[in-house]
């Protein structure tokens, strides 16, 4: 996955698709190995924010870098988009929905000197999805589609 992650955060520098795309295409490939319920958002946390259940608090690693292309624009910031949802993700996938919104607005709001109020959007919105696909309310191969439709323009 990295791999992909790495190959996608390029194509979207070089403007051949958005950070959007790139975020749906990691979600799909997730899937597509077979990923599902709190493993397929571990994989998507993993992956692009360095964050699992084990350390939703205090993601660290190498990340892939993006921005915030194709993303609606209550959702933009110039920030790594892509980071901030795959985080709130886990949050919500770990905690549900309401925890995953609490810690993450929690979490923005004591970094607003460098965090924004999209990246709370986002993140809210980021959570909410993630407890979806967790649960198995949506299913993984789903992803796709529904983040274009409920992250996108």
């Amino acid at each position: 996955m990295a791999t992909v992650a790495g190959l996608l955060a390029q194509a979207a520098q070089n403007h051949t698709i958005t950070d959007l795309d790139a975020l749906a295409q990691i979600g799909d490939v997730a899937a597509a190995l077979g990923a599902t319920g709190l493993d397929f958002a571990n994989d998507i946390g993993a992956t692009l924010s360095a964050t699992t259940t084990a350390n939703v608090a205090t993601p660290s690693g190498p990340i892939p870098k993006f921005h915030d292309s194709g993303f609606r624009s209550a959702f933009q910031d110039g920030g790594n988009q892509v980071r901030h949802f795959s985080g709130a993700f886990v949050a919500g996938g770990a905690f549900g929905s309401g925890l995953g919104q609490i810690l993450n607005t929690g979490r923005e709001a004591v970094s607003l000197g460098r965090g924004s109020v999209a990246d709370i959007r986002l993140g809210n919105r980021a959570a909410h999805l993630g407890h979806l696909f967790a649960t198995g309310q949506l299913p993984p191969s789903e992803f796709g589609r529904i983040i274009r439709k409920r992250i996108g323009p």
